[in-house]
């Protein structure tokens, strides 16, 4: 009984042993988990603005910094940094102001759970939303500076370029909380939630 319990006990180690070696395969993702992301464009804002001041139609400019890493093929999270220069438009009062924000967003992958792939590898579709911390600041004629929370929401067209290389077009609205004054510094604005 005893050479029985020792053989078993030294079938088992030598099993375990070699189950230790076993090299773990694993599989290639398929797709670029980590993306880099800088941006620039134009901005518009809406509201609060003061009566008398006001933008172009379409103002320049944005510029946007992010990186984000997708968990799988269709959900992800993107932490970004934005900057927007608010201007007056020739007969607005003269105003300058700039608009800081940092957020984390929610990325969904919109092409393909859309199944973008059975038509096309060329383009992509991602919808984003989340919340982040914005500052507004004016130094002209006195400093100001406004702190506020956001939220924001959108959706970015992708034309893959190579493996590595898409060109995004996006269309993104941003809501303030907390904001003290008007987007262009003139006028207290004491709406406490979103607007």
């Amino acid at each position: 009984m005893k050479k029985i319990v020792l053989t078993l006990a030294f079938a088992l180690a030598l099993n375990t042993l070699s189950a230790q070696n076993e090299k773990i395969e694993t599989k290639p993702v398929g797709f670029n988990q980590w993306s880099f992301e800088l941006s620039g464009g134009f901005n518009k804002p809406q509201r609060p603005m003061t009566s008398g001041y006001y933008t172009t139609i379409v103002s320049p400019y944005t510029a946007d910094l992010g990186i984000r890493y997708m968990f799988n093929n269709k959900f992800g999270l993107k932490t970004d940094f934005g900057y927007s220069s608010f201007t007056d438009k020739d007969g607005s009062m003269p105003f300058d102001t700039k608009y800081y924000r940092a957020d984390l967003q929610g990325v969904v992958n919109l092409g393909r759970i859309m199944s973008f792939e059975n038509w096309t590898n060329t383009f992509g579709l991602l919808g984003h939303a989340g919340f982040g911390l914005s500052f507004l600041e004016r130094k002209d004629p006195t400093y100001l500076k406004d702190k506020m929370g956001n939220f924001m929401i959108g959706v970015t067209g992708q034309i893959k370029l190579s493996d590595r290389i898409a060109l995004t077009g996006d269309f993104t609205t941003i809501t303030n909380a907390k904001q003290n004054v008007a987007f262009d510094g003139s006028s207290p604005d004491n709406i406490q939630g979103f607007n």
